[in-house]
């Protein structure tokens, strides 16, 4: 049987190896419809985008205007390419 460490560590690595692939980013398609959602749904508020990348889409939805507040969380690697300029609250995972 699998121990909890074992699939902690596992799904670290999956984590990891699919961030690389990616190089960070997403598809433009992708955030489109995030962001037709978003103004689709009329949110506002705070937002908290979880495995930001680089920060493409976090960006956009921050220049939206619609959020008093954005918070990203992605891999250290990505956080550095976000970088503190964004005027977003960063937090590695």
């Amino acid at each position: 049987m699998e121990s909890t460490d074992d699939r902690a560590c596992a799904l670290a690595a999956f984590r990891k190896h699919a961030a690389e692939r990616s190089g960070g980013t997403s598809d433009d398609v992708l955030h489109g419809r995030v962001l037709r959602e978003i103004e689709r749904l009329d949110l506002r508020g705070n937002i908290f985008d979880f495995g930001a990348g680089v920060g493409n889409l976090t960006r956009a939805i921050r220049d939206s205007g619609r959020f008093a507040d954005v918070a990203v969380a992605d891999l250290p690697p990505f956080l550095r390419a976000v970088g503190t300029r964004t005027g977003m609250h960063l937090a590695a995972v």
